[in-house]
């Protein structure tokens, strides 16, 4: 059986996320972002964050979405929310105002994880597609490109030696 739509999609994050060399911040970092500027198309956010409920034994969520602005207002174009394993949460899109189709969700009187099987197969083509520009537009690429910076070893140093000045040694 082949990919989901959501695994699909998930494999084209991943591949951003390790073309950033940000992998391991990405799997267990409290609260990863990561934004992919690449002109001329919105500007690719990925976010992941330990799961607080797990839904289905995931102990990750992840966060995929462009954005666009009117008025200093950021509106998702789209936005989803997965688990770790490409199983869409929730979606979130601007149609005359925001809609969102949750997909995956504990009930609050019986404590059930529920499933909108109609939302998810509804979103699927959706997902296909964003899969395949993320790759085709060339957003690994640009992500190979994002410098990131490490604090100075002087840094570190000087709070080493304030440390041991404070400890007696």
């Amino acid at each position: 059986m082949g990919k989901s739509a959501g695994e699909l999609l998930l494999r084209s994050v991943h591949d951003v996320v390790r073309a950033a060399r940000l992998w391991e911040e990405f799997e267990t970092a409290e609260q990863f972002t990561l934004s992919v500027e690449n002109e001329p198309y919105m500007p690719l956010i990925i976010e992941s964050w330990p799961t607080l409920d797990p839904l289905q034994g995931e102990q990750r969520h992840v966060l995929v979405a462009h954005y666009y602005t009117v008025k200093e207002r950021q509106f998702p174009d789209p936005e989803l929310e997965m688990t770790e394993y490409g199983f869409p949460v929730r979606l979130r899109q601007t149609v005359f105002g925001i809609m969102e189709t949750p997909v995956l969700w504990r009930d609050a009187r019986t404590q059930e994880v529920l499933v909108n099987v109609r939302g998810k197969r509804d979103m699927a083509e959706l997902l296909r597609i964003w899969a395949k520009n993320i790759k085709y537009q060339g957003f690994a690429e640009a992500a190979s490109r994002i410098v990131t910076v490490a604090p100075p070893p002087i840094l570190a140093l000087e709070a080493g030696e304030e440390q041991g000045a404070l400890g007696g040694t």
